[in-house]
């Protein structure tokens, strides 16, 4: 089993199917944009979820994200070595990294997955935007026009009240 019998989230979740359960983990490209993992929530074995749905918070020292469902079903299994060894998610995201094992309601919801070419390239749009994003905010932010002046402030209160008018 390797990276070409994976599907892929847009909120970059991999899903799995194995002998007819699927297991869900973070793809590498999410653990990287998040850094280290300081903490992890996963649901309850016997926890129905549906497809898109929020499932678990992943926290690292950068940002927390939540998780989210890649099919509807029901959680059997939580990987529960996780929460005391949370550099398994990163260190082996999709073997020892796994997350949750969903039975799922409709095998069919993981063909709306992207694939694993298709995610790379989703991944490098996501890049790209983001390095576009960073130059505009360069580029907007100026020192010199960072000065307060209160007279502004004042014109703008006055044109709102008006003395004359009955409240």
């Amino acid at each position: 089993m390797g990276e070409q019998d994976l599907r892929f989230t847009e909120t970059h979740e991999w899903a799995r199917l194995e002998d007819g359960l699927v297991t869900v983990g973070l793809s590498a490209y999410a653990l990287e944009q998040l850094g280290e993992v300081v903490y992890l929530e996963l649901p309850d074995p016997g926890d129905e979820l549906a497809q898109a749905a929020t499932f678990g918070v992943v926290e690292s020292v950068k940002a927390a994200s939540d998780v989210y469902a890649p099919v509807s079903g029901t959680v059997v299994d939580v990987n529960t070595n996780l929460i005391e060894n949370l550099d398994r998610i990163s260190a082996d995201p999709y073997g020892d990294g796994w997350l949750i094992k969903i039975e799922p309601a409709d095998e069919s919801e993981l063909e709306g997955l992207m694939g694993p070419e298709e995610y790379d390239r989703f991944c490098q749009s996501e890049d790209e935007e983001e390095d576009e994003d960073e130059e505009e905010e360069d580029e907007d932010f100026d020192d010199d026009e960072m000065e307060y002046d209160e007279d502004d402030e004042d014109e703008d209160e006055d044109e709102d009240f008006d003395e004359d008018e009955d409240y």
